[in-house]
Parts: structure tokens; C-alpha cells; sequence
């Protein structure tokens, strides 16, 4: 199951020391809760893994959308911070 790949990922994330892969895992888990305790309220299954991958392209689409927006603002810094997040 997807959801247990990415709790793997964090405990070895957090081993490794590596601080950008284990935020931007927590960030990915914080959205699956997110959307998990919307379909608890609205009687629905917890999400699923296709849920899951859903859920992960949104969040891909909004950093790259993101960067975008940096680099037409001139902020030349952020959009190789976010870009560097999410290859």
C-alpha cells in the first residue's frame, strides 16, 4: 500500500538525516490526513492509494505553478528551492 511506502520513506528519511525529503514527506502525509478526515466527516472509505497519487499530482502541479510565479516575480532564489523539492 501506498501509505505504508511513505511512512517507510519518512522513518528512513529521518534515519538518513536528509531534512528536505523528511519535510516534504510530512507535507505529503499532513494532505492524505487532510483528505482522510474529510471522508471520515462526509461517511466516505479512508483514501486509497489512486486517492493517494490524486492527491500527490495536485501537489506537484501547485509547486510547479508556484515556481513558475517566482521566476515571473523575480524571485530567483525560490523557484530552485521549490523546483529542487519536487524532481
Amino acid at each position: 500500500m501506498l501509505r505504508d511506502q511513505l511512512a517507510f520513506a519518512l522513518k528512513d528519511s529521518s534515519k538518513a538525516d536528509d531534512p528536505v525529503r523528511f519535510c516534504t514527506l510530512r507535507l505529503v502525509q499532513a494532505a492524505i490526513k487532510d483528505r482522510d478526515l474529510a471522508h471520515r466527516a462526509s461517511g466516505k472509505d479512508p483514501v486509497s492509494d489512486d486517492d493517494i497519487g490524486q492527491i500527490l499530482l495536485k501537489m506537484l502541479k501547485q509547486r510547479k505553478e508556484s515556481s513558475r510565479l517566482y521566476e515571473e516575480k523575480g524571485r530567483h532564489d525560490l523557484p530552485r528551492r521549490s523546483a529542487r523539492k519536487w524532481q
